[in-house]
């Protein structure tokens, strides 16, 4: 999840746009919760996009795909250290000292949003059901459960880490 920032109002609406319509991973529909930022500067002819001391500069007009290359080749390698493991949410993998896990987009969603959740607090399991699932028209909390489950006994059995997750009072939280 990445929040995005330009120089130019109208240029920030339609990549916002034109990143929702594509439903990119690192889209954050709230905007309020994310990793890093992504800065666009727009000057007469270029395009600056710039993530932490990371840029590239291109010529305008730009190819929508270019543009997205862009952006993923600059995120590809942030991580967030948690218990022994890496976490890598653009990559959707996770490495520890001696493996690598390479998750799917479900248990991705599922990290990221706990990882992003407030520390003390957590997430909401109904807020977390919605975002992984918006399109159910019936919410089965018992699918939820599941995944979490899996998620845990997969990084169990592929990175020999335990991965503590809480549910009080209807919150999940990283331990």
């Amino acid at each position: 999840m990445l929040k995005f920032e330009s120089n130019n109002e109208y240029f920030e609406k339609q990549i916002l746009s034109l990143i929702k319509q594509k439903n990119y991973f690192f889209y954050n529909a709230d905007n309020t919760k994310f990793f890093s930022s992504i800065n666009f500067n727009i000057s007469q002819d270029n395009l600056k996009i710039t993530y932490d001391n990371l840029h590239f500069i291109h010529k305008l007009p730009i190819r929508a795909d270019l543009f997205f290359h862009s952006i993923y080749n600059l995120v590809n390698n942030f991580s967030i250290a948690f218990h022994e493991m890496e976490y890598f949410p653009f990559k959707q993998s996770i490495k520890t000292k001696v493996s690598e896990l390479y998750l799917r987009d479900t248990h991705n969603l599922i990290i990221c949003n706990l990882l992003l959740a407030e520390a003390n607090k957590g997430i909401n399991k109904q807020n977390l059901y919605k975002i992984i699932w918006p399109n159910d028209k019936v919410m089965q909390m018992n699918k939820l459960d599941t995944h979490l489950t899996n998620i845990k006994n997969l990084i169990w059995q592929e990175c020999s880490v335990i991965l503590n997750i809480s549910s009080d009072k209807n919150f999940l939280k990283i331990n």
